[in-house]
Protein backbone atom coordinates (compact mmCIF):
# COMPACT_ATOMS: atom_id res chain seq x y z
CA UNK A 1 0.00 0.00 0.00
CA UNK A 2 1.38 3.75 -0.79
CA UNK A 3 1.74 6.37 1.79
CA UNK A 4 -1.72 8.03 2.26
CA UNK A 5 -1.58 11.81 1.96
CA UNK A 6 -4.27 14.25 3.59
CA UNK A 7 -5.17 16.34 0.51
CA UNK A 8 -6.33 19.11 2.64
CA UNK A 9 -3.06 19.38 3.61
CA UNK A 10 -1.79 20.37 -0.02
CA UNK A 11 -4.64 22.94 -1.31
CA UNK A 12 -4.92 22.77 -5.02
CA UNK A 13 -4.52 26.02 -6.70
CA UNK A 14 -5.63 27.42 -10.52
CA UNK A 15 -2.80 28.69 -12.49
CA UNK A 16 -3.69 31.99 -14.56
CA UNK A 17 -2.27 30.99 -18.18
CA UNK A 18 -3.33 34.79 -19.54
CA UNK A 19 -0.30 35.84 -18.31
CA UNK A 20 3.18 36.41 -19.10
CA UNK A 21 3.58 32.72 -20.05
CA UNK A 22 6.84 32.53 -17.85
CA UNK A 23 6.43 28.71 -16.50
CA UNK A 24 8.20 27.78 -13.19
CA UNK A 25 9.86 24.67 -13.03
CA UNK A 26 10.16 23.23 -10.04
CA UNK A 27 10.67 19.81 -7.49
CA UNK A 28 10.81 19.01 -3.59
CA UNK A 29 13.66 16.90 -2.35
CA UNK A 30 15.89 15.42 -0.04
CA UNK A 31 19.33 17.27 -0.37
CA UNK A 32 20.42 13.97 -1.61
CA UNK A 33 22.62 14.18 -4.76
CA UNK A 34 21.10 11.17 -6.31
CA UNK A 35 17.69 12.55 -6.17
CA UNK A 36 19.11 14.87 -9.16
CA UNK A 37 20.52 13.82 -12.52
CA UNK A 38 23.67 13.77 -13.32
CA UNK A 39 23.49 16.56 -15.49
CA UNK A 40 21.40 19.00 -13.43
CA UNK A 41 21.22 21.92 -13.64
CA UNK A 42 21.97 21.64 -17.31
CA UNK A 43 18.92 19.05 -17.78
CA UNK A 44 16.06 21.76 -16.65
CA UNK A 45 18.06 24.73 -18.73
CA UNK A 46 18.30 22.48 -21.84
CA UNK A 47 13.83 21.47 -21.35
CA UNK A 48 14.23 24.41 -24.43
CA UNK A 49 11.74 26.70 -22.95
CA UNK A 50 11.70 30.14 -24.02
CA UNK A 51 10.47 31.89 -20.72
CA UNK A 52 10.75 29.92 -17.46
CA UNK A 53 12.38 29.98 -13.64
CA UNK A 54 13.60 27.34 -11.44
CA UNK A 55 12.84 25.98 -7.65
CA UNK A 56 14.33 23.92 -5.72
CA UNK A 57 13.10 23.52 -2.50
CA UNK A 58 15.60 20.79 -0.88
CA UNK A 59 18.94 22.38 -1.38
CA UNK A 60 22.04 21.87 0.63
CA UNK A 61 25.86 22.90 1.17
CA UNK A 62 26.45 19.22 0.21
CA UNK A 63 24.66 19.75 -3.30
CA UNK A 64 26.81 23.34 -3.69
CA UNK A 65 29.90 20.87 -3.48
CA UNK A 66 28.78 19.03 -6.66
CA UNK A 67 26.82 22.12 -8.53
CA UNK A 68 28.16 25.09 -7.79
CA UNK A 69 26.15 27.93 -6.75
CA UNK A 70 27.93 30.37 -10.02
CA UNK A 71 25.83 27.33 -12.24
CA UNK A 72 22.98 28.74 -11.15
CA UNK A 73 22.03 32.18 -13.00
CA UNK A 74 19.29 34.62 -11.76
CA UNK A 75 16.54 32.15 -12.93
CA UNK A 76 16.91 29.99 -9.90
CA UNK A 77 16.13 29.54 -6.79
CA UNK A 78 17.60 27.22 -4.52
CA UNK A 79 16.17 27.05 -1.15
CA UNK A 80 16.98 24.36 1.82
CA UNK A 81 14.66 21.85 3.29
CA UNK A 82 12.23 23.01 5.43
CA UNK A 83 12.76 27.02 4.70
CA UNK A 84 9.23 26.74 3.12
CA UNK A 85 6.18 25.40 3.75
CA UNK A 86 5.84 22.41 1.06
CA UNK A 87 2.51 22.88 -0.28
CA UNK A 88 3.05 26.97 -0.48
CA UNK A 89 6.32 26.23 -2.37
CA UNK A 90 3.98 23.55 -4.57
CA UNK A 91 1.46 26.19 -5.37
CA UNK A 92 4.17 28.72 -6.93
CA UNK A 93 5.50 26.08 -9.22
CA UNK A 94 3.80 24.61 -12.43
CA UNK A 95 5.40 21.83 -13.63
CA UNK A 96 7.27 19.13 -11.48
CA UNK A 97 10.64 17.81 -13.88
CA UNK A 98 11.63 14.76 -11.50
CA UNK A 99 14.04 12.96 -13.26
CA UNK A 100 16.46 11.56 -10.59
CA UNK A 101 20.19 10.10 -10.95
CA UNK A 102 20.54 6.91 -12.75
CA UNK A 103 21.41 4.93 -9.65
CA UNK A 104 18.36 5.49 -8.06
CA UNK A 105 15.42 3.46 -7.76
CA UNK A 106 12.19 5.35 -6.78
CA UNK A 107 9.84 3.52 -4.47
CA UNK A 108 7.23 5.34 -4.58
CA UNK A 109 7.45 9.23 -5.07
CA UNK A 110 5.45 11.27 -2.02
CA UNK A 111 6.95 14.47 -3.54
CA UNK A 112 4.93 13.54 -7.22
CA UNK A 113 1.40 13.35 -5.02
CA UNK A 114 2.14 16.27 -3.23
CA UNK A 115 2.82 17.96 -6.43
CA UNK A 116 -0.36 16.60 -8.17
CA UNK A 117 -2.48 17.78 -5.21
CA UNK A 118 -1.62 21.33 -6.00
CA UNK A 119 -2.29 21.33 -9.33
CA UNK A 120 1.39 20.71 -10.41
CA UNK A 121 2.14 18.31 -13.97
CA UNK A 122 4.71 15.93 -13.23
CA UNK A 123 7.12 14.92 -15.67
CA UNK A 124 8.39 11.40 -14.93
CA UNK A 125 11.22 9.48 -15.78
CA UNK A 126 9.35 6.59 -17.90
CA UNK A 127 11.74 3.93 -16.72
CA UNK A 128 9.94 0.87 -14.91
CA UNK A 129 12.33 0.71 -11.94
CA UNK A 130 10.65 3.29 -10.32
CA UNK A 131 6.94 2.85 -9.38
CA UNK A 132 6.41 6.97 -10.39
CA UNK A 133 4.53 5.31 -13.78
CA UNK A 134 2.08 4.38 -11.66
CA UNK A 135 0.92 7.17 -9.83
CA UNK A 136 0.79 9.59 -13.06
CA UNK A 137 -1.54 8.56 -15.75
CA UNK A 138 0.59 9.79 -18.93
CA UNK A 139 -1.26 12.63 -21.30
CA UNK A 140 -3.69 13.19 -18.73
CA UNK A 141 -2.16 14.30 -15.45
CA UNK A 142 1.34 14.29 -16.54
CA UNK A 143 3.84 12.70 -19.13
CA UNK A 144 6.39 9.47 -18.80
CA UNK A 145 9.65 10.25 -20.53
CA UNK A 146 11.45 8.24 -21.94
CA UNK A 147 15.00 10.33 -22.68
CA UNK A 148 16.34 13.70 -22.19
CA UNK A 149 14.56 14.70 -25.27
CA UNK A 150 10.98 13.96 -24.22
CA UNK A 151 11.10 15.82 -20.94
CA UNK A 152 12.05 18.49 -23.12
CA UNK A 153 9.68 18.15 -25.70
CA UNK A 154 6.70 17.11 -23.28
CA UNK A 155 7.42 20.56 -21.35
CA UNK A 156 7.64 22.76 -24.25
CA UNK A 157 4.19 21.34 -25.45
CA UNK A 158 2.75 22.50 -22.00
CA UNK A 159 4.39 25.79 -22.67
CA UNK A 160 2.67 26.38 -26.28
CA UNK A 161 -0.71 25.26 -24.33
CA UNK A 162 -1.86 26.60 -21.80
CA UNK A 163 -5.12 24.79 -21.87
CA UNK A 164 -3.45 22.13 -21.71
CA UNK A 165 -1.74 23.15 -18.51
CA UNK A 166 -5.30 23.51 -17.12
CA UNK A 167 -6.94 20.57 -17.92
CA UNK A 168 -3.68 18.70 -16.71
CA UNK A 169 -3.80 19.80 -13.55
CA UNK A 170 -6.96 19.35 -12.62
CA UNK A 171 -6.76 15.45 -13.62
CA UNK A 172 -3.65 15.86 -11.77
CA UNK A 173 -5.48 16.90 -8.77
CA UNK A 174 -8.09 14.92 -9.19
CA UNK A 175 -6.46 11.69 -10.18
CA UNK A 176 -4.53 12.28 -6.78
CA UNK A 177 -7.62 12.91 -4.61
CA UNK A 178 -10.08 10.68 -5.84
CA UNK A 179 -7.17 7.39 -6.64
CA UNK A 180 -3.87 7.98 -4.71
CA UNK A 181 -5.54 9.50 -1.52
CA UNK A 182 -8.62 8.14 -1.17
CA UNK A 183 -8.64 7.66 2.63
CA UNK A 184 -11.50 4.91 2.94
CA UNK A 185 -9.47 2.99 0.13
CA UNK A 186 -6.23 3.11 2.27
CA UNK A 187 -8.11 1.84 5.43
CA UNK A 188 -9.52 -1.19 3.47
CA UNK A 189 -6.23 -1.81 2.36
CA UNK A 190 -4.70 -1.99 6.04
CA UNK A 191 -7.78 -3.71 6.93
CA UNK A 192 -6.86 -6.50 4.78
CA UNK A 193 -3.22 -6.83 5.50
CA UNK A 194 -4.34 -7.07 9.75
CA UNK A 195 -6.79 -9.27 9.19
CA UNK A 196 -4.63 -11.75 6.90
Amino acid sequence: TGNYINPGFFPFRERDVRGDGELVVGRVSRPDPHKFPVDFPESWTGLGLKRARFRVLGWSEQLDGIWPRERFDGRWELLAAGSVDVAEFLQGVDLLVYDVHPGLSESWGRAVVEAMLCGVIPLIPADRRHHLHLLVPHGTAGFHCESREEFGHYARLLEADGEMRVRMAREARRHAEEVLCCAEEHLEQWRTVFAG
